[in-house]
């Protein structure tokens, strides 16, 4: 009988042991945006069995002009709005500020988190973002590739009247 009850437990302890490696859990909650295998599917362990995203908070990725780089904080609260809805705008904290500008797009990487607890907006939505920066229009602009940079000064070349070229020195 001693034997018959160790037996049944061993039996106990193998499927339960087969339920908790049939069952699988997320670090958090969310919903499944695509599934990968199907119901009853034997998958080996690393097989990626569906994607799961979280809806609130949703975090809003987005890069800056390195010139503009010093005009953003942690914390500071940005505004995000999107094609639909479109006349919501919504609240986002900045949450991260790469320490390095990325050398190809001369850009900073930021991260802002939006609270999105009545779940309108969705993951991967293409979001526009105002920062607060400066907007000067009465400032004359040309491209970079047309200044000169000689002398230790920035320098323009103008086309004037009769076809005649003169240059001038600006201040940039």
């Amino acid at each position: 009988a001693e034997s018959s009850v160790r037996a049944e437990e061993a039996a106990v302890g193998v499927a339960s042991r087969a339920l908790k490696d049939a069952s699988v859990s997320a670090p958090f909650a969310g919903l499944v945006a695509k599934r990968s295998v199907e119901l009853g599917e034997y998958v080996q362990a690393g097989t990626e069995l569906f994607e799961l995203v979280s809806m609130t908070p949703l975090d809003v990725i987005f890069s800056l002009p390195e010139l503009e780089s010093q005009q953003v904080v942690l914390g500071q609260h940005v505004e995000v709005t999107v094609a639909a809805p479109a006349d919501k705008t919504f609240d986002a904290v900045v949450t991260f500020i790469a320490p390095t500008v990325d050398p190809g797009t001369r850009t900073l990487r930021i991260k802002a988190e939006i609270d999105n607890t009545e779940r309108i907006l969705r993951p991967g939505l293409f979001a526009r973002i105002h920062v607060g920066t400066d907007e000067r229009r009465s400032v004359l602009m040309v491209p970079e590739e047309a200044l000169v940079q000689r002398e230790g000064s920035a320098w323009l070349f103008l086309i004037g009247e009769g076809d005649r070229v003169r240059r001038i020195q600006v201040e940039t």
